[in-house]
């Protein structure tokens, strides 16, 4: 049963809104619906934006990846997350559609709809919807209900909106992105240094990177690389190669993440 605290009403609808959620850009924005404030149904995620230096609110582990490879990709620029669409243009979407719109079954309030990630490239928008397959195609219970035809109308309002905003809108699934690249992410993803950690011997990261970037060329091997560079310079054991993980997740060395990445194994530069 729905609990009072997830229950959306006029008030926290007024709240919110004075809060300025969904507004902003960059490390700025607030995302309308926080991890605090939905049932735990599935993993939530609190993510701390490589490109957006502010905790990213995911509400399932697809949300999470899909956030994930999106702000991995070089020509995206910013991401907001749980992006809400306005009340006035969905229900008037829905009323065209003769699609019934989404209500708090407690409260009996309209909710606002939103839209799990827009995804910035400079000025071009693109959103992105994220539903496991299993939540969106027909299923139908005993009674011979299908039971994700909910789902699919509040799709539909959410589609035709952003249709009119002239934007592209398109569901991510499970099987959008190939897992070896999500993995991948994920990994390299932890190994994002933030600006100005010291080093010993008075070096700054840059020129570690610099360094490492005139030598992962070609077969090289980079666990030999980075050990050598460690030595020349000073540094402690694998502080070069966690710089060179760091390189990685900044897209300064351009991997294929589709592939198996080994550091004793030359690497799939694109």
């Amino acid at each position: 049963m729905r609990t009072s605290k997830f229950t959306f009403s006029e008030n926290k609808y007024k709240q919110w809104v004075k809060e300025g959620r969904g507004t902003g850009a960059g490390e700025e924005y607030k995302p309308w619906l926080t991890v605090r404030d939905v049932p735990s149904i599935g993993r939530l995620w609190k993510l701390v934006g490589i490109k957006m230096d502010r905790v990213c609110h995911l509400l399932s582990d697809l949300e999470a990846h899909c956030f994930m490879v999106n702000e991995f990709s070089p020509t995206v620029t910013d991401i907001n997350e749980q992006f809400p669409l306005p009340l006035e243009k969905t229900l008037k979407i829905a009323e065209e559609l003769k699609i019934r719109h989404p209500v708090d079954p407690v409260s009996r309030f309209t909710i606002v709809m939103t839209t799990d990630l827009l995804v910035h490239e400079g000025q071009r928008r693109l959103a992105r919807t994220c539903k496991y397959e299993a939540d969106i195609i027909p299923k139908f219970n005993s009674k011979g209900q299908d039971v994700n035809q909910n789902t699919r109308n509040k799709l539909k309002i959410e589609m035709t909106y952003w249709q009119r905003e002239g934007v592209e809108w398109a569901i991510l699934t499970e099987k959008t992105y190939p897992r070896s690249k999500i993995n991948n992410i994920r990994n390299f993803r932890g190994d994002y240094i933030r600006p100005n950690v010291p080093l010993p011997n008075g070096l700054d990261i840059e020129s570690v990177m610099n360094v490492l970037q005139d030598k992962i060329k070609g077969n090289v091997i980079p666990r030999f690389v980075t050990t050598k560079v460690d030595q020349t310079l000073g540094l402690h054991p694998g502080v070069a190669l966690r710089i060179l993980r760091h390189m990685i997740a900044i897209q300064m060395v351009p991997v294929d993440l589709c592939k198996l990445i080994s550091f004793n194994h030359p690497l799939y530069i694109k």
